[in-house]
């Protein structure tokens, strides 16, 4: 493992990040969803949050799961972490019931049931190891410049689509941005035992910073966008897989192969992403 650690810690430490993503998300959304419509796609909207206590609570307990997602990735691969985030809208849900007052709807124990089976089954069948060491520039390169476009494209169609599609796409812009930064901070790791100042030398700390930065404004627009029942498992599921992709491919990240491995993890990440949005609909209708 990068760093020699325990994986026995790495999959506590995902699920308490995934724990603070989760309660982060609804206080965002309840902070976020009061905001007039029209400054959903715009940075200023910001500046209005900044005064609201509970958006501030929500993105207190961001940087809480930030840290124990990059502890996380110190030890563990990210085709292990990442998918582990996924429990966020597990533990968001219940806590959306009670802040709205409401009773717990009936069907999310099948959903989550659902979510924690198929995560089972791809990490059983998986079993993710650690990918190389090295990343050389050029590929390193072509990710940067393929999440920028992606991501520009996703920030682009909210100002031409409907306004209820609208936090749908800046919430899979969220998704990429989020996704390549949990790239960029494994790297990161990855280099670090040369030395703090190599490390500051390099682009992966500031990639982190800057995606994260990209990651907060693309989130706070999808909530107030409204949709929450799609924009947030939008989100909660893009992240890991195109952070997966990227350790699939460009960190070569080993996972099973063999036989009808492949099969058994598509189904598993289906089943995953069936009951994210399963578990989405009945509490965050809007």
């Amino acid at each position: 493992m990068a760093g020699g650690g325990d994986l026995t810690a790495v999959v506590p430490l995902a699920l308490g990040a995934a724990a603070c993503y989760g309660v982060a998300s609804v206080l965002q959304h309840q902070a976020t969803s009061a905001q007039p419509p029209e400054l959903a796609m715009r940075a200023g909207l910001v500046m209005r949050l900044v005064k609201n206590p509970r958006w501030l609570l929500g993105n207190v307990l961001d940087v809480v799961g930030f840290g124990l997602q990059l502890v996380a990735l110190r030890y563990g691969p990210i085709t292990l972490v990442e998918p582990l985030l996924v429990t966020s809208l597990v533990f968001a849900f219940p806590v959306a019931a009670v802040v709205r007052r409401r009773p717990v709807p009936r069907g999310e124990a099948a959903a989550a049931a659902l979510v924690a089976c198929g995560l089972a089954l791809f990490l059983a069948v998986a079993r993710p190891g650690t990918g190389r060491a090295h990343v050389g520039g050029p590929a390193l390169v072509a990710l940067a410049a393929v999440s920028a476009v992606v991501v520009a494209a996703l920030a682009i169609v909210p100002r031409r689509a409907a306004q209820q599609w609208a936090g749908l796409f800046m919430a899979a812009a969220a998704g990429v941005t989020y996704g390549y930064m949990s790239a960029a901070t494994s790297l990161s790791w990855r280099i670090v035992h040369h030395g703090v100042l190599h490390a500051l030398a390099s682009w992966g700390p500031y990639a982190v910073v800057v995606s994260g930065l990209v990651g907060m404004v693309c989130t706070q627009s999808a909530f107030s966008a409204g949709m929450l029942r799609l924009s947030l498992p939008t989100m909660t599921v893009v992240q890991p897989l195109v952070a997966v992709a990227i350790g699939l491919t460009v960190l070569t990240e080993p996972v099973g192969r063999a036989g009808l491995d492949p099969l058994w993890e598509a189904l598993g990440l289906a089943a995953t992403v069936v009951g994210v949005y399963a578990l989405a609909q009945p509490e965050f209708g809007d």
